[in-house]
């Protein structure tokens, strides 16, 4: 049998889940069909959970892992960090400080010069685990003195939505904004 395979998951997206009920029925909790939170994705923890458990089985422990540095050195923020634009000197310049080829499983977080707050990484929006749920650090709004500097992207403006706001400092200590 050849080793050259991939495991994979179907995801249903129904956003009729975020309306079910969040009260005992028979002895389910019904959450959106998630154990903690509403979710419009069917069943998503036992989807990530599955996942998880098969790349374990097959040893591929190093498949969910990917190396997360922060930037030597820290970042102004500008109207070029708020809005994604093609001038990308801060990011490109942090990625070559922390040697990251376009293949590497790196990433490098840019840090906001005024606060020391983690603003973006340079080619993603980075979400942290803090207080039982997922967060993004807050976005400036623009010509504000408020958030993190990062970009209003839309994955992160869509997370902003639907939670907490925080800075997080380059320990990873979340802190409200």
């Amino acid at each position: 049998m050849a080793d050259d395979f991939q495991i994979f998951t179907s995801l249903r997206y129904d956003p009729v889940l975020l309306e079910v009920p969040t009260s005992t029925l028979s002895g389910l909790a019904l959450s959106g069909w998630n154990r903690e939170h509403s979710s419009p994705f069917y069943l998503l923890d036992y989807h990530r959970d599955r996942m998880l458990q098969a790349a374990v089985h097959w040893g591929w422990e190093d498949a969910v892992k990917y190396e997360i540095l922060v930037d030597s050195s820290k970042t102004t923020w500008s109207d070029h960090s708020h809005f994604k634009t093609t001038k990308r000197i801060a990011y490109d310049a942090a990625r070559q400080r922390a040697r990251i080829n376009l293949p590497d499983l790196k990433e490098v977080l840019i840090v906001d010069e005024a606060d020391g707050a983690v603003m973006e990484g340079s080619t993603t929006t980075p979400y942290f685990w803090r207080e039982g749920g997922w967060v993004t650090p807050a976005v400036k709004e623009y010509h504000a003195n408020q958030g993190s500097g990062g970009q209003n992207g839309t994955s992160r403006r869509w997370a902003l939505e639907r939670c907490v706001n925080f800075s997080i400092d380059t320990e990873g200590t979340a802190n409200r904004a």
